[in-house]
């Protein structure tokens, strides 16, 4: 049985669980208008999962940009001007994360350009 790919605009909820299980809602997410994209990170049981320093590794990362958007460590807004969407419609990056155990993980939800 396969299960139908969900796409978004704007946001991802990048959520992980206690095992390192993660999931993304959606699985696919689009920039919005503004070209940007709030990825938010949800922590599903007792370890607290935060962005680390640096939050994300991008290949081609000259189209893009980042800023972590709240105090806490669990959202973070990237950037992407789609300037290479004719050679790169859909970009690989890496999005590196921690927790309150001293556990790290890197996870790729996937971007694609608008």
């Amino acid at each position: 049985m396969t299960t139908a790919t969900t796409t978004g605009v704007g946001a991802v909820t990048i959520k992980i669980d206690d095992q390192k299980k993660k999931t993304y809602v959606p699985d696919e997410v689009t920039p919005d208008s503004n070209n940007n994209i709030v990825m938010t990170l949800e922590s599903e049981g007792s370890k607290q999962w935060v962005f680390k320093d640096p939050p994300i590794t991008i290949n081609n990362p000259a189209d893009f940009s980042w800023s972590p958007a709240d105090g806490g460590g669990t959202v973070l807004t990237v950037t992407d001007t789609n300037a290479d969407k004719s050679r790169v419609p859909q970009h690989n990056y890496t999005v590196h994360v921690k927790n309150n155990a001293g556990e790290e993980m890197d996870i790729d939800p996937k971007i694609v350009d608008r």
